[in-house]
């Protein structure tokens, strides 16, 4: 049996991958009325895990604590998220687009000190994404753009944390070598980035 596609976004908080993720859902569904699409995100809010991870993301201060219960609640909400979402959409033969899947706790929770076997322990099992594309920026531009949207900031959008998360970001393809991990310069104009997101997308299709 054909099964689906699963494709993941990935990058530091501000780099454009949520507004890039929803281009490309739209693309892809006008691009073949024969490919359904599955948009999704992490964390999720459908799990008491997910939000849980979202009330703390918003009322903890210091980034540099609790990395063993972030990564225990994200651990737990991805779990959930395979299971009932991610799995089941792949095997109906959707494509399905995650904004943030597990780069980003190795990316958030090794800039808080956490051990990078112990997340690789716990992270066996989970299904390996046809294709992730990391967008990057530097950290300077993240707060520029954060800024810009004028919300509330969460815990971990702060310059050194997130300086930090983009290092650990661009060792993503030497983590995960055998995997197809593709890094974006997101440094440019919106439209370029998307381009070559397409291509990228492309050469799966």
């Amino acid at each position: 049996m054909v099964k689906g596609l699963f494709i993941v976004l990935e990058g530091i908080d501000g780099c454009g991958k949520s507004t890039q993720i929803k281009g490309l859902a739209n693309y892809v569904f006008d691009l073949d009325k024969s490919k359904h699409v599955f948009l999704t995100r992490e964390p999720t809010k459908i799990s008491k895990y997910g939000e849980q991870v979202r009330k703390l993301l918003a009322n903890k201060k210091d980034p540099k604590k609790d990395s063993e219960f972030f990564t225990k609640l994200y651990v737990k909400d991805r779990w959930f998220h395979v299971k009932n979402h991610i799995l089941p959409m792949i095997n109906a033969r959707c494509m399905v687009l995650s904004d943030r899947y597990k780069f980003s706790t190795f990316a958030y929770q090794l800039a808080q000190g956490a051990d990078l076997k112990t997340l690789q322990q716990l992270h066996k099992g989970f299904p390996v994404p046809n294709l992730t594309i990391i967008i990057d920026i530097t950290a300077e531009e993240a707060m520029k753009r954060l800024g810009k949207i004028g919300n509330k900031k969460e815990v971990f959008e702060n310059l050194e944390f997130l300086t930090k998360v983009r290092e650990n970001y661009l060792r993503m393809k030497e983590i995960f070598a055998e995997e197809n991990i593709v890094v974006i310069n997101g440094m440019r104009p919106k439209e370029e980035v998307f381009k070559e997101i397409k291509k990228e997308v492309h050469k799966i299709l």
